[in-house]
């Protein structure tokens, strides 16, 4: 329902059933709730806070009004802009929307600039800012604005009042456009691309705007700078483009976003700027969205990337699951993986997990790059072992803590130790450590285990079954030759139809079959 529609079955029940204010709302909130009306973001004590939403309303007209080059005083519009970002920025006190008894049954003797900055929330803030088509009036005023201050304002307010449906608004409001504007002409180049990523944050429709529109170059340029602000802005909005974030689309332009940020040469840009960067993680976290294709990761190696992740482990120059994390996508590439064991960056990634136990982030990602390492390649494996990877699994699968993702990875990496390796002794070792029964425990603590725990057994040269879970118990299957498994399975081949001569008959009825087609046919 709109806030209108509220306000005015407050009313009625005010002048009609003579209702005080608090009765009346809790009325019209009851009576909506039944018909099964959703009153997230409805202003439930709108008579209280009418004077705020006057006052937002008045600043967007007179924003609308500048850009239909109506005469607006520079000292009036920045005013009008403030309270429009402010607005969204102030962190509200009150209850969220959901709650409505004590929203309707406030205190009405109490202060009334409390009472509005208590119960007017942001989503009804929101919902008052797409009522009066503010992403069309900040969208169409971002055109014709030169004023950098005034452009800061806008993307800043633009930004604060952003949520699912005004991510919609913002898309066919001119919302990309005005970004894109404003990275190549202005210099509020970071109010921008934080805009940029906010708006194109689980959105895939936004993402794709960008994309249509060359957002992924403009924003290039800024990777480049000498500004922190500026690079970890921009590297924020390549990774929220890049990312396949948005549960409600079926499809996902993730991998066409990677790629045009590759062609754009983003790539060697955020390599570089991870270098010199006081904070890693934005561009660590920006490199992870793009290395999704083995070109990428080639780039990624050739800029300098893996030295680079190597010299943050050592030096504490980054958040370490972040930096393994990234070299987790970089060793599905085999020339990658191998200089990585080899050029000490294994050593450093054993290091930084070992020394942070409790970390379980960082030692799924380096359980999972020691799987990629060791997939395929019975001499990355041996490097691996010789440095202590064995142990460094082993203790994984020991703590009962870790989730189900973890000691999966550690599973796989378990068996992609052993699987190609010819050395018994290695297997012998891993089981008289305990490896049978940590990788059973494992494939009994969920589902998602079952297949590698099963797997890492089998190459381990133990007699495992495949177990799976029913109505959330673990249910044991039985394999051929255990009783009471298929009791009509007959482990040999016998004649069926007492004895006889089965070829014998199906080389008569084919024959039949045969000799009665050629009859009709010459018929």
């Amino acid at each position: 329902v709109s806030q209108e529609l509220f306000d005015e079955t407050v009313r009625e029940n005010m002048e009609e059933f003579e209702m005080g204010e608090a009765e009346a709302v809790e009325e019209a909130v009851a009576q909506f709730e039944r018909q099964g009306v959703d009153l997230r973001g409805i202003d439930r004590n709108s008579r209280r806070n009418q004077a705020a939403r006057d006052a937002l309303t008045e600043a967007l007209a007179l924003v609308d009004r500048a850009a239909q080059d109506a005469v607006v005083t520079k000292a009036a519009l920045e005013a009008a802009l403030v309270l429009i970002d402010e607005s969204f920025q102030r962190k509200s006190k009150g209850n969220s929307s959901a709650d409505s008894s004590a929203a309707s049954s406030a205190d009405s003797s109490a202060d009334s600039s409390s009472t509005e900055d208590q119960s007017w929330t942001l989503p009804q803030k929101r919902r008052t800012f797409a009522a009066c088509d503010g992403a069309r009036i900040l969208g169409a005023f971002l055109k014709v604005c030169e004023d950098d201050s005034l452009t800061r304002l806008a993307l800043s307010a633009w930004r604060g009042a952003l949520d699912e449906d005004n991510k919609e608004a913002f898309r066919w409001r001119g919302g990309p456009e005005g970004v894109v504007k404003v990275l190549t002409r202005s210099k509020e180049k970071v109010a921008a691309l934080r805009l940029m990523a906010a708006s194109a944050t689980a959105c895939e429709a936004n993402k794709a705007a960008f994309m249509k529109i060359g957002g992924c170059a403009a924003l290039v340029p800024s990777l480049r700078s000498d500004s922190e602000e500026e690079f970890g802005a921009a590297c924020e909005a390549v990774r929220a483009i890049a990312a396949a974030d948005d549960v409600r689309s079926a499809t996902s332009a993730t991998y066409d976003a990677a790629r045009c940020f590759v062609d754009a040469g983003a790539v060697e840009a955020v390599v570089e700027g991870l270098a010199r960067s006081a904070r890693g993680d934005p561009a660590l976290s920006a490199l992870r969205q793009l290395a999704k294709s083995d070109e990428a990761v080639k780039r990624i190696r050739k800029a300098g990337a893996a030295q680079t992740c190597k010299a943050l482990l050592l030096n504490d120059g980054a958040s370490p699951a972040s930096v393994v994390g990234l070299l987790r996508n970089l060793a599905g590439n085999d020339d990658v993986k191998d200089l990585m064991v080899r050029d000490g960056t294994l050593d450093a990634l054993l290091a930084a997990a070992t020394a942070r136990p409790d970390d379980a982030v960082l030692r799924e990602h380096a359980l999972a790059t020691l799987a990629q390492m060791a997939l395929r390649k019975p001499r990355n494996a041996q490097l691996i072992l010789d440095k202590g990877g064995a142990d460094f699994v082993l203790e994984s699968l020991k703590k009962s803590n870790n989730g189900a993702n973890l000691q999966r990875q550690a599973a796989l990496a378990l068996r992609n130790l052993v699987a190609r390796s010819d050395d018994a002794t290695i297997k012998r070792a891993f089981l008289r450590d305990g490896a049978e029964d940590l990788l059973r425990r494992a494939a009994s603590a969920s589902q998602a285990n079952v297949d590698v725990a099963y797997a890492a057994l089998r190459d381990l040269g133990v007699d495992a079954h495949i177990d799976t879970f029913q109505d959330g118990a673990l249910v044991h299957n039985l394999s051929f030759g255990d009783d009471g498994c298929n009791a009509n399975f007959r482990p040999v081949f016998d004649c069926s139809s007492g004895g006889a001569d089965l070829n014998a008959k199906i080389q008569e009825h084919q024959s039949g079959v045969g000799g009665s087609f050629l009859q009709g046919a010459l018929l």
